[in-house]
C-alpha cells in the first residue's frame, strides 16, 4: 500500500491528499511495473468491509485506499492518525484529466448503463481535446462480451482503466481481471460517469464541504438509497463507537 497510512476501525487507508493522489497515480501510470488497484472508502464501504470477506481482502491488498467520504476522514482521527482531507474523484477529476492530457496518458472508461461512459468521455474531450480516451464501454455484459472487452483493453495499451460499476462489483471485477488487462492502474470510481455525463446532479459545493453529500443523494434518489444512508449511517456510527470502546 501507499507508504503513508492511517486507519478507521482497523481498516488501513492511504494518508494522502488529492494532489498527492493525482501525482502518484500519474507517475505510476508512466513508470510503474506491476498492475495496481485503487479503491475508495466511505461509510457504506466500511459497513460492507465487515460483511463481505472477499471485498475486505481486496481493500486490504489495494495499492491505494482513499477516503471518499467525509465521515471516514472524521472517524480516522479517533483511531490515531487523522486523514488530511477527503479525496473524492468527483471533485478533482477534471484536474486529473488535464494532467493526463499533458502527460499523454491513455484512459479507458468502463461502467454505467448504455452510452453513459461515452457521454462522459465526450464531455471531457470538449474541455481537453488532446486527452487520450482510447475507449469506452458500459458495465453490463455477459461472459462473451466480457472476454471481448478484456481483449480490447489489453490490446489498446491503456495506462489507466477507470471502472464505474459501483461498490463492491467494480472492486471484485478489477481484482478478478487485473492480470489479464495489461493496464498499469485500475481505479474504481463508483458513480463518477453518472455525474460527468450529466445524468445525475451532484450536491452543491457547500453540502459537499460540510460532509452532507449523502443527504443530497438521498433526496435525489430516496427509493434506491434510503437503506444505505438511513440505516447504514447508524450502523457506521455504531461501529465507530464500538471501535473506540474496544481500543480503550
Amino acid at each position: 500500500m501507499y507508504k503513508k497510512e492511517s486507519n478507521i476501525v482497523g481498516i488501513k487507508l492511504s494518508k494522502i491528499t488529492t494532489q498527492e493522489f493525482m501525482n502518484y497515480v500519474i507517475d505510476y501510470a508512466l513508470n510503474g511495473i506491476k498492475p495496481i488497484q485503487i479503491c475508495y472508502l466511505n461509510a457504506d464501504c466500511v459497513n460492507r468491509y465487515f460483511k463481505d470477506k472477499e471485498y475486505a481482502q481486496i481493500i486490504d491488498s489495494a495499492e491505494i485506499v482513499y477516503a471518499d467520504g467525509q465521515a471516514v476522514v472524521w472517524g480516522s482521527g479517533l483511531f490515531g492518525t487523522r486523514l488530511p482531507e477527503r479525496v473524492n474523484a468527483g471533485d478533482f477529476f477534471l484536474d486529473f484529466c488535464k494532467k493526463c492530457e499533458e502527460k499523454k496518458i491513455k484512459l479507458f472508461f468502463l461502467g454505467s448503463k448504455g452510452d453513459t461512459s461515452e457521454k462522459c468521455a465526450n464531455n471531457f474531450l470538449k474541455k481537453f481535446p488532446q486527452l487520450k480516451i482510447v475507449g469506452t464501454d458500459d458495465g453490463y455484459f455477459d461472459e462473451i462480451k466480457e472476454k471481448e472487452i478484456i481483449k480490447k483493453i489489453s490490446e489498446l495499451g491503456v495506462d489507466i482503466l477507470i471502472v464505474g460499476m459501483g461498490s463492491p462489483l467494480q472492486e471484485k471485477w478489477i481484482s478478478k481481471n487485473i492480470d489479464k488487462l495489461n493496464v498499469k492502474v485500475c481505479w474504481g470510481v463508483g458513480a463518477l460517469f453518472e455525474y460527468y455525463s450529466g445524468n445525475v446532479p451532484r450536491a452543491p459545493i457547500g453540502m459537499r464541504k460540510a460532509g452532507l453529500e449523502w443527504l443530497y443523494r438521498l433526496i435525489v434518489e430516496p427509493k434506491r438509497l434510503w437503506k444505505r444512508y438511513l440505516i447504514g449511517n447508524i450502523v457506521f456510527v455504531f461501529r465507530i463507537i464500538s471501535g473506540i470502546i474496544i481500543k480503550r
